[in-house]
């Protein structure tokens, strides 16, 4: 019966747009109610992630009338880059709080997952459920690739403000929060529009383009780079130092001191080299290779906004006998700073691109 049945849509509604509102339409036929899973929570403000939590759930709710709104029950999870298997946990742990919060069995009841395998990452997170009660049901397979709305497509047309055309894919709700966020966020909007001008920049000499020589136009395009990069992780009585990133892109996030792999040093070299530069740590190299407890190589392809960039991440564990050692911020550090760990581990949305999840992969280790 409909009344055991339970409707789930998840995404990232960054932004919300029309296709969004079909999916949780569609669930409304097959569910007395919808969980709305928003995913990608606790992060820092970036192109990708403009919107916390509360804002998207803001959005979502202003397409829907009263009547839907009392249908809608909304969690947030954030994301686990290196403990996939961890995210389809948390999920599938949230749901069943909901329903017992609805008195359903969560053994029992079935769960109808609503969803659209638009691409390859879509459609592996959609089968990552294996409850047996859990049931994917497939809408829209007869529309094509090329008609789907592109949430990244409509990030671009808000970030350069090209709101006629923005307007054309979404609920007029929705469409005024936004118009309404760039009123009454300046700020906000300013900060995360320089970083989405700063990543268009950079990325902008790698798009194919048109070269002339002897006469003859050629069509050109490069290869993105790969990036190599160094981090280091410096741990002391329950205490980590952390930099400020004076510069875009991340501009006052916190950040693990590090920096890209120079071509002639090795790994280590460089870890040093950056940790210095920017902190000022008054430790001898020879120290530092006495602490060194694990080099991890951090390659997830979506960790940083600037492309595939991968990173060799050092923790040091220093000697607990001594006082924290004296640091400041140089070169690309507006400051450098300990910072208790356990304070560290509940701002996840003050980090830079993954060094939140790089810091906490080294504390459940150690």
């Amino acid at each position: 019966m409909l009344s055991t049945q339970i409707s789930t849509v998840i995404g990232r509604f960054q932004i919300f747009h029309q296709d969004h509102k079909e999916l949780i339409k569609e669930s409304f036929n097959h569910g007395s109610k919808t969980i709305v899973v928003i995913g990608s929570i606790d992060q820092a403000r970036t192109p990708k992630n403009p919107f916390n939590y509360e804002e998207r759930k803001q959005m979502i709710l202003s397409a829907f009338n009263e009547a839907d709104k009392k249908r809608l029950i909304f969690i947030g999870v954030r994301d686990f880059y290196y403990w996939k298997t961890r995210w389809t946990t948390t999920v599938a742990n949230q749901i069943n709080q909901e329903l017992n919060k609805l008195n359903l069995n969560p053994q029992t009841t079935k769960v109808n997952l609503i969803g659209f395998k638009k691409d390859k990452e879509t459609a592996e997170y959609l089968n990552s459920f294996g409850q047996s009660n859990w049931n994917f049901i497939n809408i829209r397979k007869d529309k094509e690739e090329s008609k789907l709305l592109s949430a990244t497509y409509l990030r671009e047309l808000f970030f350069e403000e090209k709101m006629s055309q923005l307007k054309a894919h979404l609920d007029p709700n929705v469409f005024k929060f936004l118009s309404n966020f760039i009123i009454n966020q300046k700020e906000i909007f300013k900060n995360v529009k320089d970083e989405y001008n700063f990543y268009k920049t950079e990325k902008r000499g790698y798009m194919p383009h048109e070269v002339t020589k002897d006469g003859e136009t050629y069509i050109v395009s490069e290869y993105f780079p790969i990036r190599v990069t160094v981090d280091a992780v410096v741990i002391q009585s329950g205490h980590v130092l952390l930099v400020e990133r004076g510069y875009l892109p991340g501009k006052g996030l916190y950040a693990l001191p590090g920096g890209h792999l120079e071509s002639e040093n090795e790994i280590f070299e460089d870890a040093v080299r950056e940790l210095k530069e920017e902190t000022k740590l008054k430790v001898s190299e020879t120290i530092l290779q006495n602490c060194l407890k694990e080099v991890k190589e951090f390659s997830h392809p979506k960790r940083s906004l600037r492309g595939r960039v991968i990173t060799f991440a050092h923790l040091f564990k220093l000697n607990d006998s001594f006082s924290l050692p004296e640091v400041r911020g140089s070169s690309d550090a507006k400051k450098a700073f300990w910072m208790p760990i356990n304070e560290a581990l509940k701002h996840p949305e003050l980090f830079f691109e993954d060094h939140y999840f790089i810091l906490e992969y080294f504390i459940n280790r150690f």
